[in-house]
């Protein structure tokens, strides 16, 4: 009941206030920027997209900054993490995560092994992103069943799309954080080359220790758990081992620029080692000699990345059409799992995507366009945790979009058509699956700048290699993973409902979203024991996802160059297993949060509280997570104005020392996220 009752008190205050669910950057004339929203393939803005929508840019996302993609977000409606130590983090969009959540570079994958197992970081940067767009929902239609629960895109600006105004543009940013000892730099440079040709070039490093925490790695509650069974406990104070990360990453690109539209290339590279906290079983040897002494060495992953891409756009008439859009993307990945300095287990995974969309020409309120997608994949794993066997995965989708305006109602509706295949030689595994997904939504826009929106979705999104055919010890996440090879597509049937305030004081609204699934798949726990580690079966059951999300924002003061604005906003989301009336496994719990930013001149000011409530509706033999405080304060210099090229900063993040364990983590009771820290930084913008 506290869930409910919290939801009930924020949502009257939220309602009272005019709140926003949509984290969009916002002018100095308290109404909400109409941004372009790139994800889509028709020229549309942030307030005529129904679904739930947050677009980072510019300061905005320079605050939120983190080294991880997943700590990025965080904080955002709707979004939380992996949080598989510092070095591991992909978003989770109300509860879904893994491989129902695409992770996009300008609209195509990151061709990674990152969907395979948590601890697998993304081969991306997330430092070097001039914009992200999160999509809070299904984003089935654009980019295909593996975005059944929502897309993150992120655009970097590696492939220059326009000259630059002045012939050169770029930046260069250094920090150093506190925890960790974490040095940080990026650089990044686009100029001209003649009239037509821009080029660009850029280069990040990141070299961090071991990380530092308030208190005990392990929580209290599996210290009480394994005292009762007898068990010692191995206690890790004040530093989590295994958590340092060296990476690097750099590209290099070109584009060609002409009046109809531009082609460009970008050749880049990802080299990225960083520690597992995990802890590995003790053996015996054989002939009885008992346990092995002396210390266990680390656990550590090696990735490499070689990436080439390509994007074109074209602007001329074609039948109904008037612009056409090209990406293509291949990377060859592979990653080395080692223990101390002997190789463990080698993943590795080359595959490419390639999408096509043709907009048409707009008619009396209407436009849309059409696409094609097709994605290749082809997967490996060998070692000592090669729990999934080598696969080869074809996956390619039709799609429509449709919008039609007419005064204060704008509607849309698409269709997808997809099919994938997955064939896995081993084993004998050769399965195809058919999927069609359809959505449709409407907007209204009422008197005084208030607007209401809802949709509805039918999706279908296959099964993956790893939910089918997984089987063996997974070391990284202590689970005996098996898959199902007889598991079918995956069925959810929902809706969204939006009401939102643009202009005014206050600007805002709220979401309510509810999915109904059959048929949805997740690893539950059976409470056998297979080689010293807990079974985990991919299995289909029946669910229910709802929740609530809510972000306004009052603009208390405005005098030229001086602003103050305060922004308060919480989200909620309930996962149930209906078929069998339990809990879903690490779903989030709920979450509040209020800040302010003050802007002048010179200087700008901010600070964010956040609190997020215990979580006690855990799945089979999951531990409950305790609820904490999370205080983040900071400050930036502009010595030579807000446009002068020279930025000077300082944050401070988890500055009550809090003990945060996230609900969403494998290692919520093993590793909680980082103490207090102070990151220092300087940016210089030409």
């Amino acid at each position: 009941m506290k869930y409910y009752s919290s939801a009930a008190s924020i949502l009257a205050i939220t309602l009272a206030t005019s709140a926003t669910v949509n984290a969009q950057s916002t002018t100095d004339h308290n109404e909400v920027e109409e941004i372009i929203v790139s994800s889509s393939p028709i020229q549309t803005t942030s307030t005529n997209v129904a679904q739930g929508i947050s677009i980072l840019t510019g300061e905005e996302l320079d605050r939120l900054g983190s080294t991880t993609l997943g700590d990025t977000l965080d904080s955002l409606p709707g979004i939380s993490q992996t949080a598989f130590g510092p070095s591991a983090s992909r978003p989770i969009i109300r509860g879904l995560g893994g491989d129902r959540i695409r992770i996009l570079i300008a609209g195509i994958g990151t061709i990674d092994a990152s969907t395979t197992s948590v601890d697998h970081a993304l081969a991306l940067d997330p430092e070097t992103a001039e914009k992200i767009e999160v999509l809070r929902g299904p984003a089935t239609l654009l980019f295909g069943n593996n975005a059944a629960g929502g897309a993150i895109n992120v655009f970097d600006g590696r492939i220059p799309t326009q000259l630059p105004e002045d012939g050169v543009e770029g930046q260069a940013k250094a920090e150093y954080d506190t925890n960790g000892n974490e040095f940080n730099t990026t650089g990044s440079v686009t100029f001209a080359a003649g009239d037509k040709l821009a080029l660009h070039a850029d280069i990040s490093y990141l070299d961090r220790g071991d990380i530092d925490i308030p208190g005990f790695a392990t929580s209290d509650a599996l210290r009480a758990q394994l005292a009762a069974e007898g068990e010692e406990v191995e206690e890790e104070e004040g530093t989590v081992a295994s958590t340092a990360q060296e990476r690097t990453a750099g590209s290099f690109g070109a584009s060609y620029i002409g009046e109809t539209g531009f082609f460009g290339v970008n050749v880049s590279f990802f080299d990225n080692t960083y520690g597992l906290p995990v802890v590995e079983e003790e053996e015996e040897e054989e002939g009885g000699e008992g346990e092995e002494e002396g210390e266990e060495e680390g656990i550590s992953i090696d990735q490499d990345q070689f990436r080439l891409d390509f994007l074109g756009e074209v602007e001329s008439d074609f039948l109904i059409f008037e612009k056409t859009k090209f990406r293509f993307g291949y990377a060859d990945y592979e990653h080395v799992e080692l223990e101390g300095d002997e190789i463990g287990t080698q993943f590795s995974n080359e595959g490419w995507e390639s999408r096509v969309e043709f907009v048409q020409k707009e008619v009396e309120g209407l436009k849309g366009a059409w696409g094609f997608q097709i994605r290749d994949r082809d997967f490996s794993a060998i070692g000592a945790e090669a729990f999934v066997p080598p696969s080869e995965q074809v996956q390619w989708g039709l799609f429509g979009l449709q919008q039609f305006e007419d005064g204060p109602l704008l509607l849309e509706a698409g269709l997808r058509f997809e099919r994938q295949s997955i064939e896995v030689a081993s084993t004998g595994f050769d399965r195809n699956f058919t999927g069609v997904s359809f959505s449709g939504s409407a907007i209204y826009r009422l008197e005084n700048d208030w607007q209401v929106s809802v949709s509805g979705f039918r999706t279908e999104r296959a099964p993956t290699v790893e939910e089918l055919q997984s089987n063996g010890p997974h070391l990284a996440t202590g689970v005996f993973e098996i898959g199902d090879p007889n598991l079918d597509e995956e069925t959810a049937i929902g809706f969204e409902l939006s009401i939102e305030k643009t202009d005014g004081p206050v600007t805002g609204g709220l979401n309510f979203f509810n999915t109904s699934y059959d048929d949805f798949i997740f690893e539950d726990f059976t409470g056998e024991i297979e080689d010293g580690l807990p079974v985990g079966v991919f299995t289909a059951t029946n669910a229910r996802f709802w929740g609530i999300e809510a972000d306004f924002k009052w603009h208390a003061y405005e005098d030229g160059d001086d602003s103050f604005h305060i922004n308060a906003g919480f989200d909620f989301v309930r996962a149930t297993d209906t078929e069998n009336d339990n809990p879903l496994p690490r779903i989030p719990a709920f979450s509040a949060r209020v800040g302010g930013v003050y802007q002048s001149t010179n200087w700008d000011a901010y600070t964010t509280l956040e609190w997020t409530d215990s979580q006690n509706r855990v799945g089979n033999f999951q531990l409950p997570t305790d609820s904490f405080f999370d205080l983040t304060v900071g400050a930036t210099f502009h010595p030579m104005g807000p446009e002068g090229p020279l930025h000077l900063y300082v944050e401070g993040k988890n500055l009550f020392d809090e003990e945060i364990r996230y609900a969403t983590s494998f290692l919520a009771q093993t590793v909680p996220a980082p103490g207090a820290r102070v990151r220092f930084g300087a940016k210089v913008t030409f």
